[in-house]
């Protein structure tokens, strides 16, 4: 298992360096992003290289998590770094930034000065030694665990970010971090019990660490491959230009504001494809700021969740009225794609359109 793990770990990282494509060179957070990652994916590769050649497991498991904690503590760090670096456009943080730093250092004088005071050969199982490495996973958890509730705050602060946005879900593009990060520290929390184990809790556990690996390289590489990226970033730039014009632009008068976009509803302005909030406010001649406040003092939490139900209620009519028309005709009618259609609207409504139409 762990030459199978030198291998993965050595292909992901070769094809993360030198195959992905030439986008990435030209966006300067997706090459922090990668550049991180592939160092994270390299101290894995050692890690497991010198596990496999030293043979430590089988002679001397301590000092087998020892080394372990010495590399993996980095190489998670340095994950959950790369997913935070594209939340975060590449403005991390002084923490984010150097946490690890002295983390690693802590744990690591924990250990080596617990095994150099022991009175015992450091290749010399002891208790001592053992509660020094609890201690030092403890602090590898604690870490992971602060990552974790960053890339989650960024991740709740993006998914709002894209709603005000686009016209229709767009939340797929970021599932996949904080997925992975879950997965970073449900290792993390399970160190400690795990990794002092032989036989079969051991074999499961590494699973779950290349599996962790695996999936945190596999979707960042179809973050990269599709445009995922390139919407994540419009909607980062169209959310700074709306907290600069803010500040500029006097205030609106609501019932000025319930005019205009009264009559864009009406001219079925919603029922054009791919729309963008900040479209809608060019065509209102209005901040974009004004109109997102409109629409959650309206009681829609988000652009996307406004133009969904009066999309949906147009939907509801046609099938209702004209039973005849064939769904696609209606999908398309109402601005939604003909693919995400069906599931659209039995979310909304809880039937399929089919079964609306009846």
């Amino acid at each position: 298992m762990q030459f199978s793990a030198v291998l993965l770990t050595a292909l992901m990282s070769v094809a993360l360096m030198f195959l992905m494509p030439r986008k990435v060179k030209e966006d300067k957070v997706l090459q922090l992003s990668r550049t991180v990652m592939t160092m994270g994916l390299v101290l894995l590769c050692i890690q497991f290289l010198l596990q496999y050649t030293l043979g430590l497991r089988s002679t001397s498991p301590i000092q087998a998590v020892a080394l372990n904690l010495m590399l993996f503590m980095p190489t998670s760090a340095l994950m959950s770094i790369s997913v935070l670096n594209l939340q975060r456009q590449g403005n991390l943080n002084l923490c984010d930034r150097l946490i690890l730093l002295p983390t690693w250092v802590i744990a690591m004088l924990i250990i080596g000065i617990t095994a150099l005071t022991g009175g015992k050969p450091f290749m010399h199982d002891s208790p001592n030694l053992l509660w020094a490495e609890i201690m030092a996973s403890a602090l590898y958890t604690l870490m992971q665990i602060y990552y974790t509730a960053r890339i989650a705050h960024q991740f709740k602060r993006m998914r709002q970010m894209l709603a005000d946005f686009y016209d229709h879900e767009m939340y797929g593009l970021l599932n996949w971090m904080l997925i992975s990060v879950i997965a970073l520290t449900l290792v993390a929390l399970t160190a400690p019990m795990v990794i002092f184990s032989n036989g079969w809790p051991l074999a499961a556990y590494g699973v779950l660490v290349l599996g962790t690996i695996f999936y945190h390289w596999f979707c960042f590489c179809r973050y990269v491959q599709t445009s995922a990226a390139s919407h994540i970033k419009e909607a980062e730039e169209s959310e700074s230009e709306t907290e600069s014009e803010e500040a500029k632009v006097k205030s609106i008068k609501p019932d000025r504001l319930d005019k205009v976009v009264e009559k864009w509803v009406a001219q079925g302005g919603y029922l054009h494809h791919d729309i963008k909030s900040a479209d809608v406010a060019k065509d209102l001649k209005i901040p974009r700021s004004h109109l997102l406040a409109w629409v959650k003092a309206s009681g829609y939490e988000s652009f996307t969740r406004w133009i969904t139900t009066l999309r949906i209620e147009e939907a509801k009519r046609l099938l209702a009225e004209h039973p005849d028309y064939s769904i696609e005709y209606v999908a398309d009618h109402c601005g939604i794609s003909r693919t995400h259609f069906h599931s659209v609207f039995k979310k909304e409504t809880g039937v399929s359109p089919t079964r609306y139409s009846r």
